[in-house]
C-alpha cells in the first residue's frame, strides 16, 4: 500500500504533457515548411507523402527518447 507523500513509480504526468505538446509544435512547423516548400517548389505528392511520413517517425521518435 502506498503511503501518504510517496512518489508512484512511472513517467509524471507534468513530464508527459510537455513532450506532447513538444512534438505537436515541432510537427506543426515543419508541416509549415513542408507547404511552403510545396508552393515554392511545386513538389510532386509522392515526395509530399514521404515527408509526411517522415517528419511524423521523427518528432515521435524525439520525444520517445526525452521519457
Amino acid at each position: 500500500m502506498e503511503k501518504r507523500g510517496e512518489r508512484k513509480e512511472g513517467v509524471p504526468v507534468l513530464a508527459l504533457a510537455k513532450c506532447l505538446l513538444a512534438s505537436y509544435v515541432l510537427t506543426l512547423l515543419l508541416l509549415c515548411l513542408l507547404a511552403l516548400l510545396l508552393y515554392k517548389l511545386h513538389l510532386t505528392e509522392g515526395i509530399v507523402t514521404i515527408a509526411i511520413s517522415a517528419i511524423y517517425v521523427v518528432t515521435t521518435l524525439d520525444r520517445k527518447s526525452v521519457v
